[in-house]
């Protein structure tokens, strides 16, 4: 495959490129819109059910329509203002990355519905224990998160980037091709 068409490797490494940069980026979105929505909040019933809502979607030519009429490239970024102050402050490799993750913001938001509900329900099932006994010997709440919360979730991040791989994959190259090509006019 790869001697007779150098193509297929181009393509192998762009798509990994891809999955590198959408998979993390979903999963932190995702990490924090549950820690969010575990909050004891009016009205946070109807936020679960709003960020649910696209999971449903994505399942039918929804995603295909928002394709085909560009829906998923927001409008500021074309202009290159935002393109121009990275570049500025910004080493290029880095400003690229930026720019590209800008461009996949509502794709990233629509991938984020299953995951935030994993997590979600992981944070549901923490024990509260553990939470008082760290606030009596005066841990921050920074402290509780990474040293409580953060390794709690880690075998549900584990499923949830297994996850968003094979979704975003079998998104198609469509999809990938279509967000490349608003990205780059």
């Amino acid at each position: 495959i790869f001697s007779e068409n150098p193509v297929h490797l181009e393509a192998i490494l762009t798509v990994f490129g891809d999955v590198m940069l959408v998979v993390p980026l979903v999963l932190v979105f995702s990490l924090i819109l549950s820690l969010l929505l575990n909050r004891k909040l009016k009205g946070v019933k109807v936020f679960r059910m709003i960020f649910f809502i696209p999971v449903i979607l994505l399942s039918g030519n929804l995603i295909n329509y928002f394709q085909n009429y560009n829906l998923l490239v927001v409008p500021g970024i074309e202009g290159g203002a935002i393109q121009g102050v990275l570049d500025f402050y910004l080493p290029q490799g880095v400003s690229e990355v930026i720019m590209q993750a800008f461009n996949k913001v509502v794709l990233i938001l629509w991938l984020s519905g299953v995951q935030t509900l994993i997590f979600l329900a992981g944070l549901q099932k923490t024990n509260k224990p553990v939470y008082e006994a760290a606030a009596i010997d005066g841990a921050t709440k920074w402290e509780m998160f990474w040293k409580i919360t953060f390794p709690s979730m880690l075998p549900l991040m584990m499923i949830n980037i297994v996850y968003t791989t094979v979704i975003y994959a079998n998104l198609g190259n469509d999809l990938t091709a279509a967000i490349s090509k608003a990205a780059v006019s």
